[in-house]
C-alpha cells in the first residue's frame, strides 16, 4: 500500500492498536495526525513518528470539524 505523502488521521492513537496503526501508516510514508484524550501519549507517539499531535476527545461534536480543518491545511 502506497501512502507516501497522503494524510491520515488516527483516533485513539496514544496507545495500543491506534498507536500501532499510526506507526504503520507513518512507515508507509503517510503524514499522520494523532488524536487521543491523553495529551502526553498523543505527543509521545507524534514525536516518535514525526506526526501531528492533536489531543482531544472525538466524542465532543465540536472537535472533529476542528481536527479535520487543521489536517487539511
Amino acid at each position: 500500500m502506497d501512502l507516501n505523502g497522503r494524510g491520515v488521521i488516527v483516533t485513539g492513537a496514544g496507545s495500543g492498536i491506534g498507536a500501532a496503526l499510526a506507526r504503520r501508516f507513518a512507515g508507509l510514508g503517510a503524514h499522520v495526525a494523532i488524536i487521543d484524550r491523553d495529551a502526553d501519549a498523543t505527543k509521545a507517539v507524534a514525536d516518535e513518528i514525526a506526526g501531528l499531535a492533536l489531543p482531544g476527545d472525538v466524542s465532543d461534536p465540536d472537535i472533529m470539524p476542528m481536527f479535520t480543518s487543521i489536517t487539511e491545511d
